[in-house]
């Protein structure tokens, strides 16, 4: 697992690395104010100034589940490949040779939440990646991640990432030269 998200060294290493996305303009704008403060005169504080970071670039280095349980590693394996394409619990349940009980049992015990929570932290993940990363509407970011509709998908986004896509997106931006179409 990498840090800074940096592609080109993510993308040298095999597997590609994994790596956890930094808010790099937030970085530069808590630095630039720090510096604006110094070069007007006022004291400033020794202490850190801590910002989570935006996420996690998932890559082949991390694209296995480790668990002795099977089935729960071909599921989350499963929705890794799939979530965004707008996949459901009865997919799965299609797919593989098991009751919807005896998988939402196995699935909590062994990762903590249900197939259907699983899907959907996918799919933010998803969300939050292309907010970042291009300047696609939220229309086409919420096709392109599996939600059937825009509304749903802000209101899942707010209720699990605490604001509404349009701000995060705000917050996380890359400078308009790094931002592409996807």
């Amino acid at each position: 697992m990498g840090i800074g998200n940096d592609e080109a060294y993510c993308g040298i290493a095999w597997p590609p690395l994994s790596s956890v996305s930094l808010p790099a303009d937030r970085v530069g704008y808590e630095a630039g104010a720090l510096i604006d403060r110094l070069v007007r005169g006022s004291t400033v504080r020794a202490k850190p100034i801590l910002l989570p970071p935006v996420g996690i670039e998932t890559r082949q280095s991390t694209d296995v589940f480790a668990t002795e349980d099977q089935l729960v590693a071909e599921v989350m394996a499963h929705i890794q490949r799939h979530a965004t394409e707008g996949m459901d619990v009865q997919d799965i349940l299609r797919e593989l040779p098991v009751t919807r009980q005896t998988l939402q049992r196995r699935f909590k015990q062994v990762v903590g939440s249900s197939p259907y929570q699983e899907i959907l932290r996918v799919r933010i993940e998803h969300v939050k990646a292309m907010l970042i990363q291009t300047a696609e509407s939220l229309e086409t970011i919420a096709a392109a991640s599996g939600f059937n509709d825009t509304v749903r998908m802000k209101v899942i986004f707010k209720k699990v990432i605490g604001v509404p896509p349009g701000q995060f997106r705000k917050q996380h931006r890359r400078r308009p030269a790094e931002v592409v179409r996807a």
